[in-house]
């Protein structure tokens, strides 16, 4: 399987919310898992949306940060272009 990961799927890889299992899941069973090249900036804003509200410590979101830029290097990042978009 080929899996396409948005942001909102991908902080539930690094945050434990409703949804988490199945993301983890789904990314183990995937052959090839990709997502935007924009993704860190996505991800990394929700982290810190998630501060604001106080859904999360610094601490934690430190760590998460951390850990999903340790694994962004596995995953295929697709450029976006009008082409891609067209075609999506």
């Amino acid at each position: 399987m080929i899996l396409y990961l948005d942001a909102s799927a991908l902080v539930k890889r690094y945050v434990v919310e409703l949804g988490s299992a199945d993301v983890s899941c789904a990314i183990s069973c995937a052959q090839v898992a990709g997502t935007a090249l924009l993704i860190r900036s996505e991800v990394e804003a929700a982290f810190s949306k998630a501060v604001r509200l106080q859904a999360l410590t610094q601490d934690e979101v430190m760590a998460s940060i951390q850990v999903f830029r340790n694994e962004l290097p596995y995953l295929v990042r697709l450029q976006v272009t009008e082409m891609v978009v067209a075609r999506a």
